[in-house]
């Protein structure tokens, strides 16, 4: 099973009309519930806090973090931003604030398919 991203800026910008967000070490993570069932993700690193090196590492932290993630929540979009310059930020602090917002995610009725399901490994 696969983890889907968010590609298109119609996907991030429906993302970012929703406004639920929470803000924690540096990140912004914004939330939406979606029409289905799947979990999907996106990252934005801004070119001002850091070079290519440093938003690439970012992303690939971020992106083990949820894949290695034992639950996530089921119909969920998520955008993780960054806030602060990238040099900043340990893998184990990145972990710290995705594993808590992941763990409160917005309020709001989720659909049929459950809040969270432990995911299945081969």
């Amino acid at each position: 099973m696969g983890l889907s991203s968010l590609r298109t800026s119609s996907d991030f910008d429906r993302v970012f009309a929703e406004r639920q967000r929470h803000f924690k070490n540096g990140l912004t993570i914004y939330f939406r519930r979606s029409g289905t069932c799947d979990f999907r993700y996106g990252i934005v690193t801004p070119k001002r806090f850091g070079k290519s090196v440093l938003r690439n590492k970012f992303r690939r932290r971020v992106r083990e973090i949820i894949r290695t993630s034992d639950t996530l929540p089921k119909g969920l979009e998520i955008i993780v931003c960054v806030n602060k310059p990238l040099k900043d930020f340990t893998f184990a602090l990145v972990r710290e604030s995705l594993s808590w917002s992941l763990s409160h995610p917005p309020k709001g009725r989720a659909r049929d398919c459950g809040v969270s399901a432990k995911r299945q490994t081969l």
